[in-house]
């Protein structure tokens, strides 16, 4: 003797498809904003960058995943170096404080460096998100 089980997945199947696309679409809109936007893990660590980002930076895309957001933004600086900035000088802090408090941060004074050393002045929002947010 044989059991068969079986289960509709017509409605299973259908959210799944509304998930992809509703993640292809926010990646639509991610990668074509004209502001750079990076997406850092609470060890600050690039797990997401648009294209505008990348180029502003002047690093290719794939060269900043996984990479230190401090690294590339200001690469003059170890990240020891930048840990005793961020203790000294109160430099980057709110970045970081803005990751472990869930607060969101606007700054308008900041410097980032591009790939080839020069810097340019920078306005930023750093606004934490969890997952399912």
């Amino acid at each position: 003797m044989f059991f068969y089980f079986f289960k509709d997945l017509t409605d299973s199947k259908r959210v799944e498809s509304d998930l992809i696309e509703a993640r292809n679409k926010t990646e639509l809109i991610l990668a074509s904003a004209a502001e750079g936007i990076f997406g850092v893990d609470r060890e600050g660590q690039i797990i997401f960058v648009n294209r505008a980002a990348s180029q502003m930076l002047g690093w290719h895309d794939s060269s900043l995943i996984g990479q230190s957001l401090y690294s590339k933004i200001h690469p003059g600086f170890t990240d020891e170096e930048m840990n005793g900035l961020k203790l000294k000088h109160n430099y980057l802090r709110p970045i970081q404080e803005s990751l472990v408090t869930g607060v969101t941060l606007h700054r308008e004074d900041e410097r980032f460096t591009r790939s080839d050393g020069t810097c340019f002045p920078v306005e930023y929002s750093s606004i934490p998100m969890k997952k399912g947010e």
